[in-house]
């Protein structure tokens, strides 16, 4: 049985589709799975079986679970951004190289440079070939963008990352499975006896 906002119980009230995506991650000799739950509105991120992110469209709150420690914080976009500071992911020059695919959706090959050095390669998906409509999309690379800022990532690129390597440190993500179906209500509520604790940022990086 599951918690949260009765407004939330209304919209959820079947269920819904919309896209599920897998990443492998391999951040300091350590691996992890990522996932993203793309449905109307609501996107959730999964960093690993720890910590999850869950944003809800029809109250536009985002919600920040720790699965260990069976609590979660409850805050907006705004105050997420606050939450994250001034801290900014590494940012470099993208530089086109080739057309390219990534599980079988069409891609572009670019080179990441910082000051004319090459420090890692980014295959971007083509975000009009992603099975989502082009306004779920925009939205879902808007909020994913504070995600990942939340979850410490060396480098957010625009758009949808297939696959990425960076050099120093090294770091490697790989799409590895985008599967269209239905997504359950659940899957954007808060289990029943998880306790509200303060927004905070984990101590952690994904991979440790």
């Amino acid at each position: 049985m599951m918690l949260k906002v009765k407004a939330l119980l209304i919209i959820f009230s079947s269920l819904s589709a919309g896209v599920i995506m897998r990443s492998q991650l391999k951040i300091g000799g350590k691996e992890e799975i990522e996932v993203w739950y793309l449905e109307g509105d609501n996107i959730r991120y999964d960093s690993g079986e720890r910590s999850s992110l869950i944003y809800t469209g029809c109250d536009q709150k985002v919600r920040g679970v720790d699965w260990l420690k069976r609590e979660y914080f409850q805050t907006d976009l705004e105050g997420l951004e606050a939450l994250i500071g001034e801290r900014e992911p590494m940012r470099g020059e993208l530089k086109t190289l080739e057309k390219s695919s990534i599980f079988n959706l069409p891609a572009i090959y670019h080179v990441l440079l910082k000051d004319n050095d090459t420090i890692g390669r980014i295959w971007i998906i083509d975000q009009k070939s992603f099975p989502l409509p082009q306004k779920l999309v925009k939205r879902f690379i808007k909020i994913r963008d504070l995600f990942l800022r939340y979850f410490r990532r060396p480098v957010v690129v625009p758009g949808i990352v297939g696959r990425m390597i960076l050099y120093d440190p090294p770091y490697f993500q790989e799409v590895i499975d985008i599967k269209e179906t239905r997504i359950r209500p659940e899957t954007f509520l808060i289990p029943e006896g998880f306790q509200l604790s303060p927004a905070i940022r984990p101590q952690y990086q994904s991979g440790d």
